[in-house]
């Protein structure tokens, strides 16, 4: 049995007489109120709810329901973007009130009290039938449960964000206010070969540099503009001092602990950096050859610079 694509135009629902439903519509109370089927001839009807998740729907819904109160207009302009044919094969069977129906007039059901989804969101109301020949037959309303429409007012982003080449991070992006209804945003990378950035606010680095990462709103009204930094991987300097000075700047450089005390060179001090826009240092007096040496590493924070130091321990010698 496959099913049959519902003609929009008769309505948008071919079952029933009221494309649009509000969450807490009754089906039953009464013959001249409730909402009645089109169909004639039918048998067996059954009904499903399944929530809209397509939000180019959701907001053309929206944006149809602030300029119109007339429903069919609704309809007709939703009728090439709302889905044919419902996705789960899991159906509720639709008893009709009094248990029984008419070939020759329109019917009216009551498979609940009244019509109830249980989240916030827009609903499919999908309802199936049979007809002469047991050819199948669908009818689809829609179940508003959106609640009051919050404008977004505005959207903000920190200023500056700092990863590393080949990391990546989420972008925090903040709405005003909070429960703004329209928080569907596009993303943009002013220079794609330093940073990028996808349709979830997510950054990666991609060479050392700064770019611009902006945050566009869905109606093009509102935007977020931050400056991301990358830097290279392994950006952390070491080496001895000489008068305040950095003499072995670089990691490559490769120094020896024991080597460096050896020459008498006793009373230097060890410097370990960040980077060149970090000035932190850690200190602390090398003691002389053949004292023995505790060596502990550190990982430490501060601000939005990453220190890692290795501190020196005498385990005899109790002034560092």
């Amino acid at each position: 049995m496959e099913p049959k694509e519902v003609d929009l135009k008769i309505p948008l629902l071919e079952l029933t007489d009221k494309p649009i439903i509000n969450n807490g519509d009754r089906f039953s109370v009464g013959r001249e109120s409730c909402i009645s089927l089109k169909l004639h001839g039918t048998f067996n009807l059954s009904y499903q709810f399944e929530k809209v998740t397509d939000s180019n729907l959701i907001n053309k819904y929206r944006e149809l329901k602030n300029i119109s109160a007339n429903r069919e207009d609704i309809v007709n302009s939703l009728e090439k973007i709302i889905k044919k044919t419902p996705s789960s094969n899991s159906w509720t069977n639709w008893d009709y009130q009094n248990g029984g129906y008419s070939y020759s007039d329109t019917r009216y059901g009551s498979p609940m009290d009244k019509i109830k989804v249980n989240d916030d969101g827009l609903y499919y109301m999908w309802i199936k039938a049979y007809k002469s020949g047991l050819k199948t037959v669908y009818g689809v309303s829609l179940i508003d449960n959106l609640g009051t429409i919050v404008p977004l007012e505005g959207i903000s982003l920190s200023s500056n964000y700092d990863i590393r080449v080949g990391d990546e991070r989420k972008l925090d992006l903040e709405y005003k206010p909070t429960q703004a209804s329209n928080r569907e945003v596009t993303w943009e990378s002013e220079d794609k070969s330093i940073a990028t950035v996808d349709s979830e606010g997510r950054v990666k680095g991609i060479k050392a540099g700064s770019t611009k990462i902006i945050a566009i709103s869905k109606d093009g009204n509102k935007r977020a503009t931050t400056v991301v930094n990358v830097t290279e991987k392994g950006n952390i300097y070491a080496g001895s001092s000489d008068n305040g000075k950095v003499v072995n700047d670089s990691l490559n450089n490769k120094q020896n602990v024991n080597n460096t005390n050896q020459g008498g060179a006793n009373n230097k001090e060890t410097i370990i950096s960040a980077n060149d826009k970090d000035n932190t240092t850690a200190k602390g007096r090398l003691p002389q050859t053949g004292e023995s040496l505790i060596i502990i590493s550190s990982l430490l924070v501060i601000g939005l610079a990453t220190i890692f130091g290795i501190r020196i321990y005498n385990k005899n010698f109790k002034g560092i």
